[in-house]
C-alpha cells in the first residue's frame, strides 16, 4: 500500500521535472555541510536544496531522508522564520507518518496548524501560503486513514474541503487551491471506500472527476481516474477500473512519467491476479521489478517485492515465494521498515507449517511477535514524548493564570492599602482616641497574614506530595503495563496456534495450550492484583509488614517469566532454602524481585545463568541475584541509580523495557529500610544484593 500523502504533496509543489536532471541535482545537494560558507550559498539556497533532497529521496532512500533531516534542522534554526519552521514541521509530520510513528506524524502536523493560527505569525494572511492550512489537515486525515481511525479521517478531510472552499469564495484565481480540491475530493472518496460506503465514495470519485475536467487540467484528470479506477477493481467491477486505470496510463506515458507508470502497472497487475490471469499479472510485475532496480525507486521496488510475494503465494509456487520474500525482508531491513516485515513472517510461518516443518514455523511466528512487541514500544516512547510536550505547554499556561490572578490580587491588596491609609489618616485628624482601635487592627492583619503564611507553607507542602505521589504511580503503571506483556503475548500466541485451522495439533498438544494460557491468565490476574495493592499502599504511605518464605516468592516470580527463561535457554538457581522466612512487605519485595530479575534475564545471554542466594550478615537479610550476562562499567553502575529520566538498554534479544523499574524497586526498598548494592564487571555479569532489616 503506498503512502498516498506523498502523492498529494508531490501534486501541491508541481514536481514535474524529469528524472535524471533532478537526481543530479539532488545528489549533488544532499552531500551539503554544515560550514556552507565553503559553498558560498546562502541560508536560503542552502535550505531550499534539502528540502528538495528530502522529497526527492522519500520514495527513493529513507536512509538518506534520515541523514539530510538534522542538516535541514540546523538551517531553519539559522534562518529562524516561521514558514521555514512551518516547512519543517510538515517535512517531520510526512517522515514520521512514512516510517509509522503516527502519534509524532500528528503532532508535529498540530504544531504547524498552531503556526498557521498564531495571529502574530510572519505567515498569516500570506497569498503564497493560502493553501498550507488546508493541505496539513489533509495530511493528518491521511494519517488517521493509514491507522484505520476512519471517522477521524473523514472530520480532518471535510476540515480541509471547508477551508478550501473559503479560501476559493475570496480568491478563485488561486489555481494550487483549485487543484487541492479536487485532490480532497478524491482523498474523501477513498476513506468512504475504507467504510465500505460505495455510494459515497462514488460521489465524492465523481466530485473529483467532474471539477479535474471543469478546470480542464489533464494532470488532475489521470489522478482522479487513477485511484478512481483502484477503487473500481476494489468492488469488482474489472472492465470499467481498466478503462479508467487505461485513461491515465495514456497521460503518464505522454509526460514519459516513469513512477506513475510502474503504479498504473502494479495496479493492472493486481487487477488481472483478481481474474485468474496470474501468469501475465507475474510476467508484468517481473518487468516492473527490473526498472525500480535501474531508476533505484526503493519505496516501489519494496511493493514490488511484497506483490511478487503473495503472487507466488497463491499460485502456487512456494520456492519462489520463498525467494521473494526473503529479498523483501533484506530490503524492508535496510530502509528500517520493519513494521512492514511482520505480515510477511506471519505468513512465512504459515506456509512451513503447512509444510510441517514446524520448527521453522515457530521460528517465524515468534520473529513477528517480536517485531510486533518492539513497535509498541517504540510508540509508547513516542506517545510518551509527546504527552510530556502537551504536559509541558498546559503547565506553562496554567503558570501563567496562577501569576495573572496573583497579579489581580496584589493590585486589589494595594488598592485597599490606599484606602485604608486615607481612612487612618482621617481618622487620626478628627480624633487620636480611635489610635488606639487602629493599632489593635493592625496587629489582627498582622496575625490573619501569618496563618495565611503558614495555609500556604501547608498547601505547597501537599502539593509537592501529591505531585510526589502522581510522579511515583505513572512509574508502576508504566512498569506493570510493560510486565503484562508477557503473559498476554504468551496467552495471545498460544490463542493463535489453536485457531488455525490446518495446524494438525493432536488433542493432547492443545490440552497443553490451554494450560499453558491458563498459566499466563493467572499471572495476569495476580499482577493486576499487585498493582491495585501497591497503589493503595503508595496512598497512605502504610507498609504490610509480614512473615514469608522468600524461596516460595522467587518461585511465584518465576511463572511470570518462565517463557522467556525457555526461550533463551537460561538456568535459573534458585539456591534459597526453602525453611528460610523473613519479615518484610511481601507484595513490595515482590515487585523489587521481579524487576531485579527481569532484568537479569533481559542482559543474560542464550544459555546463561542466573543465580540467587540468602545470607544474614550483621544481623540483616541479605539476597544476592547474580548472572553471568553483559555487566556494565563502575560508571554505569554508580549512576544506575541517579538519573530522574530513565533510558532502558536493549537486551541480548533486543528486548526493550520502560527504565523506571530498578528506580522503582529502590524507592520501594528505601520504604522497608533497606538499601540496595551492585558488583558488575563488563562481560562477566552483574550481582544486585538487596539488603533489608531483620
Amino acid at each position: 500500500m503506498f503512502k498516498r500523502n506523498l502523492l498529494i504533496i508531490t501534486l501541491l509543489f508541481s514536481v514535474l521535472i524529469s528524472d535524471t536532471l533532478y537526481s543530479k541535482e539532488i545528489e549533488q545537494s544532499s552531500n551539503i555541510e554544515l560550514d556552507y560558507e565553503l559553498n558560498n550559498l546562502s541560508d536560503t539556497s542552502v535550505l531550499r536544496m534539502l528540502h528538495d533532497s528530502i522529497w526527492y529521496y522519500f520514495d527513493r532512500n529513507l536512509n538518506k531522508v534520515s541523514e539530510i533531516i538534522p542538516i535541514y534542522k540546523h538551517y531553519v534554526n539559522v534562518i529562524g522564520s516561521d514558514n521555514s519552521k512551518l516547512d519543517y514541521y510538515m517535512i517531520l509530520g510526512a517522515y514520521y507518518n512514512y516510517i509509522n510513528i503516527n502519534d509524532s506524524a500528528i503532532f508535529f502536523m498540530e504544531r504547524a496548524i498552531n503556526i498557521m493560527n498564531n495571529k502574530d505569525s510572519s505567515i498569516t494572511g500570506k497569498r503564497d501560503n493560502i493553501y498550507h492550512l488546508p493541505s496539513i489537515y489533509n495530511n493528518i486525515a491521511l494519517i488517521y486513514d493509514d491507522i484505520g481511525m476512519y471517522e477521524s479521517a473523514v472530520e480532518f478531510q471535510l476540515k480541509s474541503i471547508n477551508t478550501i472552499k473559503k479560501i476559493i469564495a475570496r480568491d478563485t484565481t488561486n489555481q494550487d487551491i483549485n487543484s487541492l480540491l479536487v485532490t480532497d475530493y478524491v482523498e474523501l472518496a477513498m476513506m468512504y471506500s475504507n467504510f465500505n460506503d460505495t455510494l459515497k465514495a462514488k460521489k465524492y470519485f465523481l466530485n473529483g472527476i467532474y471539477l479535474s475536467k471543469n478546470y480542464s487540467d489533464e494532470f488532475l484528470e489521470a489522478y482522479a481516474a487513477l485511484n478512481y479506477g483502484i477503487f473500481l477493481s476494489d468492488i469488482e467491477e474489472y472492465d470499467l477500473a481498466l478503462e479508467n486505470i487505461n485513461y491515465s496510463q495514456d497521460y503518464y506515458k505522454k509526460k514519459k512519467n516513469i513512477y506513475n507508470n510502474i503504479v498504473i502497472n502494479l495496479n493492472i497487475a493486481k487487477i488481472l491476479a483478481k481474474q485468474n490471469n496470474l501468469d501475465k499479472a507475474i510476467s508484468i510485475v517481473d518487468s516492473i521489478y527490473t526498472i525500480t532496480n535501474d531508476y533505484g525507486y526503493d519505496a516501489l521496488k519494496l511493493s514490488t517485492l511484497e506483490i511478487l510475494f503473495y503472487f507466488y503465494y497463491e499460485k502456487p509456487n512456494i520456492e519462489e515465494a520463498i525467494r521473494y520474500a526473503d529479498k523483501y525482508i533484506e530490503l524492508a531491513n535496510f530502509q528500517n521498515q520493519h513494521s512492514r516485515i511482520v505480515k510477511i513472517y506471519t505468513t512465512l510461518s504459515k506456509i512451513y507449517n503447512s509444510k510441517r516443518y514446524y520448527k521453522k514455523a515457530f521460528s517465524y511466528l515468534l520473529k513477528s511477535k517480536s517485531i510486533s512487541d518492539s513497535i509498541n514500544d517504540v510508540d509508547h516512547r513516542a506517545n510518551a514524548k509527546i504527552l510530556e510536550a502537551k504536559y509541558n505547554l498546559i503547565q506553562r499556561n496554567t503558570e501563567n493564570e496562577v501569576l495573572i490572578r496573583e497579579n489581580k490580587i496584589k493590585d486589589e491588596y494595594i488598592k485597599k492599602g490606599h484606602k485604608t491609609r486615607r481612612i487612618i489618616i482621617s481618622l487620626l485628624i478628627i480624633s487620636i482616641i480611635f489610635g488606639f482601635i487602629l493599632l489593635h487592627s493592625f496587629r489582627r492583619i498582622k496575625k490573619i497574614n501569618f496563618k495565611l503564611k503558614e495555609s500556604n507553607k501547608s498547601l505547597e507542602q501537599k502539593t509537592i506530595e501529591l505531585a510526589q505521589y502522581n510522579s511515583a504511580l505513572e512509574n508502576v503503571f508504566g512498569i506493570f503495563t510493560h510486565d503484562l506483556k508477557g503473559p498476554i503475548s504468551t496467552a495471545d500466541m498460544f490463542f493463535r496456534l489453536l485457531e488455525e485451522d490446518d495446524n494438525n495439533i493432536s488433542e493432547e498438544k492443545k490440552s497443553e495450550y490451554i494450560k499453558q494460557i491458563g498459566k499466563s491468565m493467572k499471572v495476569t490476574f495476580s499482577m493486576l492484583e499487585n498493582l491495585l495493592y501497591w497503589s493503595k499502599h503508595r496512598m497512605d504511605s502504610k507498609t504490610d509488614i509480614s512473615s514469608f518464605c522468600i524461596h516460595s516468592l522467587i518461585n511465584n516470580i518465576l511463572e511470570n517469566i518462565n517463557l522467556t527463561l525457555f526461550t533463551k535457554g537460561i538456568q535459573f538457581n534458585n539456591n534459597i532454602d526453602e525453611t528460610i522466612f523473613i519479615k518484610s512487605d511481601e507484595n513490595y519485595l515482590r515487585i523489587v524481585l521481579r524487576n531485579i530479575i527481569s532484568n537479569a534475564v533481559k542482559f543474560t545471554h542464550n544459555n546463561g545463568v542466573i543465580s540467587i542466594n540468602y545470607s544474614l550478615i550483621d544481623n540483616k537479610h541479605q539476597i544476592a541475584i547474580t548472572d553471568n550476562g553483559i555487566g556494565m562499567t563502575k560508571e554505569q553502575s554508580s549512576n544506575l541509580f541517579k538519573t530522574k529520566s530513565p533510558t532502558s538498554n536493549i537486551g541480548t534479544n533486543n528486548e526493550r523495557g520502560t527504565g523506571i523499574g530498578l528506580l522503582i524497586s529502590l524507592e520501594l526498598i528505601r520504604s522497608l529500610g533497606g538499601r540496595i548494592n551492585i558488583e558488575s564487571e563488563i562481560n562477566k555479569g552483574s550481582t544486585f544484593v538487596i539488603i533489608l532489616p531483620t
